[in-house]
């Protein structure tokens, strides 16, 4: 059923990916952007054959990065120029206390649809389509170390509803099923997504700063990004170690998320090279499961510094430590490899 459920969903991606292209050249613009990049992102993927796809100045119709946490939000997603991109790497393992390889990522096909822009009256401003496929697995040998070996594929709607409490309000509702790379079913799940974007320039409440960059120095920028998750997951099998269900099959999680990034300015000549090839993100999320009454906790953090000049490939330093999101494992990991993002 699962690789059914995958097969379904790479093909609804093949399907709508050349209308995704011309969807992000909408006339709509928005109001608020996530990093340094035009407001309007259909103007900013304009330039080549594929760049309508693959992301041209910012982000376009496919999005490869480490983690849902680098994309942000899929209407407006962070600039692969500022993002973490997927990892892979060469990992020291603090748990099984050996030297892995490892691979860790993202990849998303959006269908855009973008609305008319209104100054002052609160509105539904775009909409979004995205399915997906999420890989992380840690193998040390050809065996799986710690219990790191998911593949997550899944599809999520978004919609974005702006003038609100002087900020664009980003709505998810998210399907998924995680595997192993085996094949084996481990669980789905349904949730559920707030995040705020504020008007720095406009906005009257504490919301404006929210997603907003913020000047660091002479030439960094910084940005702060909540978020409110909530999901139900199912076990599916227990093929596998999941510790979400170690008291019962399934779990009702919510809890808040946050993301800081911190990248170079990359639009003055003065600024340095390294700062403009310079990211880093660090993001900690909770979840509190009202079935079992058990919380989990996670901190992800990555370094980057880009290899080229575009900024798709780069070399990144990254560390997590707490419980895996999919199903709970353990994880204290830290990984030095090569990044890639679109």
């Amino acid at each position: 059923m699962a690789r059914g459920l995958f097969g379904a969903i790479l093909s609804a991606a093949i399907g709508f990916m050349g209308i995704g292209g011309a969807a992000a050249q909408s006339t709509g613009t928005e109001p608020l952007r996530l990093s340094g990049a035009p407001d309007d992102v259909g103007q900013s993927l304009s330039t080549g054959a594929l760049a309508s796809w693959f992301g041209g100045d910012c982000a376009g119709t496919i999005l490869l990065r480490r983690s849902k946490d680098a994309i942000g939000s899929i209407i407006s997603p962070t600039c692969f120029e500022d993002a973490q991109g997927a990892q892979f790497a060469w990992a020291d393992d603090a748990i099984s206390n050996s030297e892995v390889w490892s691979a860790q990522g993202i990849v998303a096909a959006r269908l855009m649809h973008r609305g008319q822009t209104q100054r002052y009256s609160p509105y539904v401003q775009n909409l979004a389509f995205a399915p997906y496929a999420y890989f992380d697995r840690v193998a040390s040998g050809g065996s799986v170390v710690d219990g790191i070996d998911n593949l997550a594929y899944g599809a999520v709607f978004e919609l974005s509803v702006a003038n609100v409490l002087g900020a664009t309000h980003y709505f998810d509702i998210d399907a998924e099923v995680v595997s192993s790379f085996a094949g084996d079913a481990k669980n789905w799940s349904i949730g559920a997504e707030w995040q705020p974007i504020g008007y720095l320039r406009h906005g009257k409440t504490f919301l404006r700063y929210f997603g907003q960059p913020l000047g660091l120095g002479r030439n960094f920028l910084w940005t702060i990004t909540p978020k409110v998750y909530g999901e139900y997951v199912s076990e599916i099998s227990d093929a596998a170690e999941q510790p979400i269900f170690a008291d019962r099959d399934e779990a009702l999680r919510v809890g808040p998320t946050v993301t800081l990034n911190l990248y170079g300015i990359k639009e003055f000549d003065d600024v340095p090279w390294w700062a403009q090839r310079f990211s880093l993100e660090v993001t900690y999320g909770w979840l509190y499961d009202t079935l079992s009454e058990l919380d989990y906790e996670l901190l992800d953090s990555s370094v980057t510094m880009a290899l080229d000049e575009k900024g798709h490939l780069g070399l990144t330093l990254s560390y997590r430590k707490g419980q895996l999101i999919e199903t709970g494992q353990d994880v204290d990991l830290a990984k030095l490899g090569l990044s890639l993002s679109y």
